[in-house]
This record gives C-alpha cells, sequence and structure tokens, in this order.
C-alpha cells in the first residue's frame, strides 16, 4: 500500500467541470468557470496575448487577445510608418512630400534645396535627383554641418599675409606699381621704388596723392581716391571687414563695415541665439518654456515629463529637477533612445520556454494543476497525471485510493488503484477469495499442496 493526502471531496472544482484550459474557481460552495483570454469556458477556451493595449509592447496595439502591428492600412501610399506609445505615426520619408495619410511624392528638382539641408557657407546643388552640399569659395569643411574660411581677419594669418577673400595671402601681390618694391609690415603691403631708379613722373597717383590707407587709381591724367571701407580719402581710410552683410559668414551680419554677432540685446531673459543666414534665432533651452523674445523660465517638476523625452518603451520620472528615463519592467537598453524586451513572440525563446510580458520563462510554472507532471513542447506546457493517478492534470491529480479502506471489501489499494488481490496471489491450480481486502488461497476439494 502507498501512503497520500486524502482528498478534498467538498471542493467544488475537483473534478474540474470546466471546459479545457478553463479557470475554476469556487464561491459559495459552487464552481465558477472562467476564461483568461477568450473563449466559452464552459467548452473550452484559447490563450491570446493581451487583454488590453497596454499589455503590449509601445509598438503594438491589443486586437482580437493579440498583439499586433498598428501600421498596415493605416498610412498613404509611399508613406512609412512608425508606432509610437501604441499610435501609428505616418510621415513621407526623406525626399519627398505631400500627405502622408493619403500619398507620399518625390520631391521635384526645384523643391531638394528649398530649404536647403546644407550647413552655412555652402551651397545646395541638384544632380541624380539627390541635393548636393558643397562648400563657397574659399570655404572648406563639412558642407553638410557647415563649412569654414581660412580666416576672417587679418589677425588670423600670419604677419606676412593679409586676410583677402577668407583666405590668407600675400598683400604684395597686385599692390604696387612697375618696377617697384614691396615689403609686408603687420599684414599691409608697402611700396617704394628702388634705390637710385627714376619714378615715373606721368603717374598722377605718385607720389601718393590721397590720404592715409586710400587707394589711388588715375583717371583722365588726375589721381582718384577712395577708401575701401569707410573715412575720408583725401585724409584717411579707415580698414573695416564687410561693405554688406553677405560679405560675413553666415553667422556674422555687417554693422558699421564690422562682421558682428547679431544676437546680444535680440532675445529675451534666459533664452538662447542661434544665427543662421545671418538671422538671429532665439529658442528656450532643454528644460525650459516661455516666449525667447520676452524671457523663458525653467519647467516645472510637473512639465519636465509632459511630453516625454525618452524613448519607447520607458518611463519618465522627474529627480533633482531633471527628467529621469528609465526602462519599463521586463524591458532593457537605453531609455533615452529606446528599450527593448527580451522576446515579443515566443519565437524569440528557446523551444523549452515561452514569451510571458516580454520575458522568456518556463511554461510550466504554474501551468499545471495539484500533483500534476509537466513537459514543455514547442513553447507549450503539456500537463499530464503521473502513471496509476486519475484527474484533470490541469487543475489536479490524485490517487484512486492510498489505504484499503478507500476500496470495496474484496478490493485492495495496490499503486494507488483499487484492484483485485488475487491476480497473482496463489499457486496452479489453488482458488482465492478476498476477505478484508487480503486474498486468501486454498487448494480445491480433492486437491492438496
Amino acid at each position: 500500500m502507498s501512503l497520500g493526502s486524502e482528498r478534498d471531496n467538498t471542493d467544488p472544482c475537483f473534478p474540474n467541470p470546466c471546459g479545457a484550459h478553463a479557470k475554476c474557481r469556487a464561491s459559495g460552495g459552487h464552481p465558477v468557470c472562467s476564461c483568461i483570454y477568450y473563449g466559452n469556458p464552459e467548452t473550452s477556451c484559447f490563450k491570446g496575448e493581451c487583454v488590453e493595449t497596454h499589455d503590449c509592447s509601445d509598438d503594438r496595439v491589443c486586437k482580437d487577445f493579440y498583439c499586433t502591428d498598428p501600421c498596415p492600412g493605416t498610412c498613404g501610399r509611399g508613406a512609412q510608418c512608425i508606432v509610437r506609445r501604441h499610435v501609428p505615426v505616418c510621415t513621407c520619408p526623406a525626399g519627398h512630400t505631400g500627405d502622408p495619410f493619403e500619398q507620399c511624392r518625390r520631391l521635384g528638382p526645384e523643391e531638394l534645396c528649398d530649404p536647403s539641408p546644407c550647413g552655412r557657407n555652402s551651397k545646395c546643388e541638384v544632380a541624380l535627383h539627390l541635393a548636393i552640399c558643397s562648400c563657397l569659395p574659399h570655404f572648406f569643411g563639412n558642407p553638410v554641418q557647415g563649412c569654414r574660411a581660412e580666416c576672417e581677419t587679418d589677425s588670423a594669418c600670419a604677419q606676412t599675409q593679409e586676410c583677402r577673400l577668407y583666405k590668407c595671402v600675400n598683400p604684395c601681390t597686385d599692390a604696387c606699381g612697375e618696377k617697384a618694391e614691396c615689403r609686408v609690415e603687420h599684414h599691409r603691403a608697402i611700396c617704394s621704388c628702388p634705390k637710385g631708379s627714376e619714378r615715373d613722373n606721368t603717374d598722377p597717383c605718385f607720389p601718393d596723392a590721397c590720404g592715409a590707407h586710400a587707394k589711388c587709381r588715375a583717371s583722365g591724367g588726375h589721381p582718384v581716391c577712395t577708401c575701401i571701407y569707410y573715412g575720408n580719402p583725401e585724409t584717411s581710410c579707415f580698414k573695416g571687414e564687410c561693405v554688406e552683410t553677405h560679405d560675413c559668414s553666415d553667422d556674422r551680419v555687417c554693422n558699421d563695415f564690422y562682421c558682428t554677432d547679431p544676437c546680444p540685446g535680440t532675445c529675451g531673459t534666459g533664452a538662447q541665439c542661434i544665427v543662421r543666414r545671418h538671422v538671429p534665432a532665439c529658442t528656450c533651452p532643454a528644460g525650459h518654456t516661455g516666449d525667447p523674445f520676452e524671457g523663458c523660465r525653467r519647467l516645472g517638476p510637473e512639465e519636465l515629463c509632459d511630453p516625454s523625452p525618452c524613448g519607447r518603451n520607458s518611463k519618465c520620472e522627474v529627480a533633482f529637477h531633471l527628467a529621469i528615463c528609465s526602462c519599463l519592467p521586463h524591458f532593457f537598453g537605453n531609455p533615452v533612445q529606446g528599450c527593448r524586451a527580451e522576446c515579443e513572440t515566443d519565437s524569440a525563446c528557446a523551444q523549452t520556454q515561452e514569451c510571458r510580458l516580454h520575458k522568456c520563462v518556463n511554461p510550466c510554472t504554474d501551468a499545471c494543476g495539484e500533483k500534476a507532471e509537466c513537459r514543455v513542447e514547442h513553447h507549450r506546457a503539456i500537463c499530464s497525471c503521473p502513471k496509476d493517478f486519475l484527474g484533470d492534470p490541469r487543475i489536479r491529480c490524485y490517487a484512486e485510493c492510498t489505504v484499503h479502506e478507500e476500496c470495496a471489501y474484496h478490493q485492495a489499494c495496490i499503486n494507488f488503484r483499487c484492484t483485485d488481490p488475487c491476480v497473482g496471489a496463489c499457486g496452479m491450480n489453488a482458488e482465492c477469495r478476498v476477505e478484508n481486502h487480503k486474498p486468501i488461497c486454498s487448494c480445491p476439494k480433492g486437491f492438496t499442496g
């Protein structure tokens, strides 16, 4: 005889009165059947992945108890779809325009460079239906990020050079007259006639008829004096950097013949200023809000996470007046760029595991009933009762008996089953009868042994 626990005959869920895969619970002494996902609990239940959309990852929605991609059929022709927080967002891809919910079309050649995708001090041209960025003459660098000049003022050049058209060059080039000598002092060309040579008295600009730093040119045998930048050419000229704003780099404007920063005094308190194509743009810095032309204020704690700066499958919390991003439970990765799940479907797990709440787990956990055995096949738990046990393996397995007294008087409890104790108990030609669950062997009348 084997020993074990006695079954509870007061349990209304034993044996299970519900349908396949249904859950049974006792209520007021009566069984209550229910499905976790969907189906008829009195006949059969079916397993799903979700009940509500928040049971799914951020790029899925719950439909008919399964997590599905909401994008198919949502956007127009040629549009791309990205799901953010369960909501499909339709946009036209780069190089295209139109209504993404209707149709996106490829940009025409005249549209690819308007507005320009290139950085400052660069130009945009169309070739092979692509916007090609290149640096402006005398500038170099990355035309997408922005090109830079070799120089913007003489101070960026060696003492023997001057800044001309954003390049450091020899100031003596084309500065002096025929057969004149040239030397450079402080970025400026100094012209003089060689010792012992005769000067050309037919040149009305010799000796210099103009003021300091002025340019002299002959016109009708008379000197004509001009200033390149500003001043009185008859007395003295002053060197500047520009005449018009386009003479300056993209982040400067021409003010009184000098390239200056247009930002000071333009934006409000706490705002930041960025100059694009000579135009100052005022914005509030990260973590601030307000009118950047009046004043920016720091965001309140309740505003730092609304809208959330975090990636998908992450949460935003405020600490030390900072928005802190962290991955949701069962997700991992970079919460700013986006967290990912260990799995989204069973196929991402080993054959002996299933995907539950975005983690690969043993499907046998809590799958089978009391005293039942469990094995895994193709990500699914297969429940069965041990040998010689009875019952519904999804609810409870039990022995038919644990002691002889649980069987009829003419049977005995052998391996948890009520069986005839005479089987195999007596010798050849012997007779067997059962008394008090025990086999009694005897020889038939006229036989001995």
